[in-house]
């Protein structure tokens, strides 16, 4: 969505020149359930990291000019600038592909990585910038994984979304680690660390999703509950994150 900046001055949008706005996609209380969850995943991920998006909910009405009677009310989301967020971060937005995992900031990294594990998220690709951007620090020696678009992935289920055939899963809702770096092990501890002392707050903020039904919540939290058994169990973890980096 484009703005004026001029007829917007002094209001919501003062400032603003562009803004994504992420919307339902057909009919049907499926669709309007997956977009409060694809928001909150963006809230989950900024449980974990700061380097994520600010998102704010919206209620959209859709009107047909061509039809005065046709009107759709619908939540919907916007999603910050990348450019303002850049700043926040102290940095700047990366348009380069080819970078890969090895030359992210490690821990910053290994924290995206696991949370697109937890999420069952495997329509990214960093090297290609396919719903990823780059965070370049001011100083220029540093550079940070950011995630987005999140639709297509296991803890929004969208009956549209499906896995490329090339990784070996039958559907989204199968978790594939898809981390490209061999990582410390001590680092990775330290990670799962940080996810399991902020799973109460993880969880809270799908409970706190203005609109969810019961039902979604507790598909989405059981969802979680298999990512933490993982967790919980030292064979689990280590076939998930640590043997798919020794059979590379």
């Amino acid at each position: 969505m484009y703005f004026d900046k001029e007829k917007t001055r002094g209001g919501l949008f003062g400032g603003e020149g562009s803004l994504k706005l992420a919307t339902h996609c057909e009919n049907g209380d499926r669709y309007t359930q997956n977009t409060l969850v694809e928001y909150g995943i963006y809230r989950l991920y900024s449980v974990m990291t700061p380097v994520s998006f600010g998102v704010r909910l919206a209620n959209l009405t859709w009107l047909d000019p061509a039809n005065p009677k046709f009107t759709v009310t619908r939540p919907a989301f916007w999603i910050q600038d990348d450019e303002d967020l850049a700043k926040v971060l102290r940095g700047k937005i990366l348009e380069q592909k080819g970078a890969g995992a090895s030359e992210m900031d490690q821990r910053q990294m290994a924290i995206t990585d696991v949370f697109q594990y937890m999420i069952g998220n495997t329509d990214m690709s960093l090297v290609a910038l396919h719903n990823y951007k780059i965070v370049q620090s001011d100083t220029g020696i540093r550079y940070f994984p950011l995630a987005y678009d999140f639709d297509w992935s296991g803890l929004v289920d969208a009956p549209y979304s499906f896995p490329d055939h090339r990784l070996g899963i039958k559907r989204t809702t199968d978790r594939l680690w898809r981390g490209n770096v061999c990582y410390e092990q001590a680092l990775l501890d330290e990670i799962i660390g940080l996810y399991r002392d902020r799973k109460d707050r993880l969880y809270g903020a799908l409970r706190e999703l203005p609109g969810i039904s019961p039902g979604r919540l507790k598909e989405a939290e059981s969802f979680l509950d298999e990512f933490y058994k993982e967790l919980e169990n030292p064979g689990r973890s280590r076939r998930a994150f640590t043997e798919p980096c020794r059979r590379s």
